[in-house]
């Protein structure tokens, strides 16, 4: 009897054992594992602070660029150094990143939706209100989108007009939400409106998929991050189509800039009556003194008193004009780290910078907001 339980014990033991070594083995498994992935997220880490430091720093560049230029002219047009190809064209290799894809863009070639507003932002401006009007119409959006963006940023209840859109029209939405009631922080607070609110990007709805395509093109330009596949669809075609970069929110009223205009629907947007044909000869215009390495319009008379615009019949009356200027402000800077080893290992940064010119005083450019992330926010 003691002979068999000793051989039980014994057993007993061996499974007792083999139990211990075997949880053993998953912790020091586990414990491996869970190193690897902590060194894994460290050294990620340690790339993504190398990525954003060195991609401020070319930010810093652009900004001492923007400064320059504002010393040698003043204008700002498309033959000016920030907007040079061949800087856009340039690789630098810095520590375990390239950085490449740089880009200014002159945002005052945009239309601003603050500009909807007056100064106060209180009251409607009624000429921007035309002009932003004839913008939608020229890239086939509806012109209710017009109210329901005065209605987002004004300080009332009141709906404008028969299809403005209040608080009462968002509080009623399965998801509700109110209008802010302040100007927009970004121009993408306009897929939240009444008319593209309802539906995603590629939802089947091709109405409300198709405005909301136009809009994101209008902003980021980026047929990918629009959600615009390459497939034969008539609806993703035709706003791959769409003229791009033509809107922005700023945070205050500026006058767009005629020399350096994203599309000629800008153009045709300023000037009630003028033509296609007639819009892309001056942006015709504007491409040949890039070349002469001249500024098309020297200043703001210039392009009012242009034979286009100066000889249509009925003329533009000057009650009509908004402000407009050859010199900006606000710029857009973009750049990308891609890192050495890994070319799915991308950092972008997005930068919306405004440049002070102060008579008597030093130019100064400060960051107005940044972003990480291929479309940013604009």
């Amino acid at each position: 009897m003691n002979h068999m339980t000793d051989k039980k014990q014994q057993g007993i033991a061996l499974i007792t054992v083999l139990l211990v070594l075997s949880l053993a083995t998953v912790a020091a498994v586990s414990m491996t594992s869970r190193q690897q992935l902590d060194i894994r997220r460290t050294t990620n880490i340690l790339l993504i602070e190398e990525a954003y430091a060195t991609l401020l720093a070319v930010e810093d560049f652009a900004k001492r660029g923007l400064i320059e230029d504002a010393k040698q002219s003043n204008t700002d047009a498309f033959n000016d150094f920030w907007a040079s190809e061949e800087i856009q064209k340039q690789a630098i290799p810095v520590g375990n990143f390239t950085l490449t894809e740089f880009y200014v863009e002159d945002l005052q070639g945009r239309f601003n939706l603050t500009n909807l507003m007056d100064a106060n932002g209180t009251s409607v401006d009624t000429n921007h209100q035309s002009n932003f009007r004839r913008l939608l119409n020229e890239v086939g959006l509806p012109a209710s989108l017009v109210n329901a963006s005065i209605d987002w940023m004004d300080d009332n209840a009141n709906p404008t007009g028969n299809d403005g859109a209040e608080s009462d029209m968002y509080s009623s939405l399965e998801k509700p939400y109110r209008t802010p009631n302040t100007l927009m922080a970004s121009a993408s607070e306009l897929f939240r409106l009444h008319g593209v609110n309802l539906t995603g990007l590629q939802d089947s709805n091709n109405t409300n998929r198709e405005y909301r395509q136009k809009i994101c093109m209008m902003l980021l330009g980026d047929e990918l991050v629009c959600g615009i596949s390459t497939q034969p669809d008539p609806v993703t075609q035709q706003v791959a189509s769409l003229e791009k970069n033509l809107l922005i929110s700023l945070p205050e009223r500026t006058p767009i800039n005629v020399n350096t205009v994203a599309s000629p629907a800008i153009y045709m947007m300023l000037v009630r009556g003028l033509s296609r044909a007639d819009a892309e000869a001056i942006y015709s215009d504007i491409q040949i003194s890039v070349k002469d390495k001249d500024a098309k319009f020297t200043n703001s008379n210039g392009f009012w008193t242009h034979p286009k615009i100066q000889n249509l019949n009925p003329r533009f009356p000057e009650s009509e004009r908004v402000e407009i200027s050859v010199s900006s402000n606000y710029f857009l800077f973009r750049a990308q780290a891609i890192n050495k080893t890994n070319e799915d290992f991308v950092v972008y940064l997005n930068t919306i910078m405004k440049r002070t010119s102060n008579q008597g005083a030093a130019t100064t450019v400060e960051v107005v907001r940044r972003s990480f992330g291929k479309a940013g926010e604009i």
